[in-house]
């Protein structure tokens, strides 16, 4: 349908955005059940953050392909949209420690250190834009 559909009307924005909000879908339905097994429960809602990422990924190039309105960041915007991702990850990485704390799986540990390094990318690319703006003025 997907592809029909971009076929049809050409633009790749569309295809994007629907597949974003499928991804988000898909996150929202693992993480709504219940499992039995811990690991399982572990391993589901690793996947469910990397459908949500992915989810973001879409949307953003969903935003970029827009044929009529180019898209401009500014250094606020870049800003907020940083310190609200180095928040939103640091509280995730809080809460995989303390489930680990409770089930002892190491997949929260490698998710935990993936989420830093996706932390530290972040805060490169927050300090990269700082230093940019400071030499643009």
């Amino acid at each position: 349908m997907l592809s029909l559909l971009y076929l049809y009307r050409g633009r790749s924005f569309v295809v994007y955005w629907i597949g974003s909000w499928l991804l988000v879908a898909a996150g929202l339905g693992i993480v709504a059940r219940s499992y039995s097994d811990p690991t399982l429960g572990s391993v589901l809602t690793g996947l469910a953050l990397l459908f949500t990422v992915s989810s973001a990924g879409l949307m953003r190039l969903s935003v970029e392909s827009f044929p009529h309105h180019p898209v401009r960041w500014d250094g606020r915007r870049i800003t907020a949209m940083s310190a609200a991702a180095l928040w939103f990850l640091g509280i995730f990485i809080l809460y995989q420690l303390y489930r680990f704390s409770h089930t002892h799986s190491l997949g929260l540990l490698v998710l935990s250190a993936f989420d830093l390094f996706v932390a530290s990318l972040v805060w490169r690319e927050y300090r990269a834009q700082k230093h940019h703006a400071d030499n643009a003025r």
